[in-house]
């Protein structure tokens, strides 16, 4: 009887785990969120080519002034980089925690 009790216990510990990572993991997804509104360049308006009479739309960008290959450290990838390590993290502390016996 006092095992049980005691298996019980871990597991309802686990449960609060598992939902401590899904709030983690909600709060981190905000916050990338967030850094995309304020640090990913702006993209200038991009309008269909009207001399191009083919069935293809060639599209093109309004600016001479934007260029994605000067823009400082590419922000995008380096923010591309940090949400999938925190995918990556919350992962693998939820298999912590859930310890699964198959691959």
């Amino acid at each position: 009887m006092e095992n049980q009790r005691k298996k019980n216990i871990a597991e309802h510990d686990r449960i609060d785990l598992m939902n401590a990572i899904k709030a983690k993991g909600e709060e981190l997804r905000e916050l990338i969120a967030s850094i995309h509104a304020v640090v990913v360049p702006k993209l200038p308006p991009i309008e269909a080519d009207a001399s191009d009479t083919s069935d293809v739309i060639a599209l093109t960008v309004n600016s001479d002034e934007w260029d994605p290959l000067k823009e400082a450290d590419y922000p995008t990838y380096w923010l591309r980089q940090a949400d999938c390590s925190f995918r990556t993290a919350l992962m693998a502390a939820t298999r912590a925690v859930a310890q699964p016996t198959s691959y």
